[in-house]
């Protein structure tokens, strides 16, 4: 509809009814994730938002550790850990999020994260539950998804398909 990711959400709003929260995940994610604990963790902080993340990540590339110009040695697609938690597109949100995206209405796109997990970040409701070791594939093309074929049937098959 052009009106953002934010703006969207407003289209399933009388879909919700009593809810006071749903799952938002965006297709592209593909992680056998625990949604109990994630919503767990979303009541128990009292949070209006609660965002997968995680703080390692299995690289694609090599690496090679270079001292002087001379590569000194080579670590093949490593597990790296993240300066910052990495945000992974799996949400909980809380029905006064539709609240603050109604009160920006006006505006021709409402970018969710921007003109609203922000916000509320710095008011220190938003939560995030850490994925820890679990796989997680940005399926974003056909291509990814082939070069990645046995990590996606095995999270497939944890997600119990």
């Amino acid at each position: 509809t052009q009106s953002g990711t934010g703006g969207d959400l407003l289209h399933i709003e009388d879909k919700l009814r009593d809810d006071s929260e749903f799952v938002l995940w965006f297709v592209d994610n593909l992680c056998a994730i625990d949604l109990a604990k994630m919503r767990k963790i979303f009541k128990e902080k009292k949070s209006s938002a609660c965002i997968a993340t995680r703080t390692k990540r299995k690289e694609e590339t090599g690496f090679a550790v270079v001292e002087n110009e001379i590569i000194k040695e080579f670590r093949e697609k490593p597990t790296m850990k993240l300066q910052l938690s990495e945000c992974l597109g799996i949400y909980i949100l809380g029905k006064d999020v539709i609240k603050r995206i109604k009160a920006k209405a006006k505006q021709k796109e409402i970018n969710l994260s921007f003109d609203i997990l922000q916000q509320l970040s710095k008011e220190g409701k938003i939560s995030a539950y850490d994925i820890e070791d679990k796989e997680w594939i940005d399926a974003e093309s056909p291509m990814i998804v082939e070069r990645n074929e046995k990590t996606v049937k095995k999270i497939i098959k944890q997600m119990g398909f």
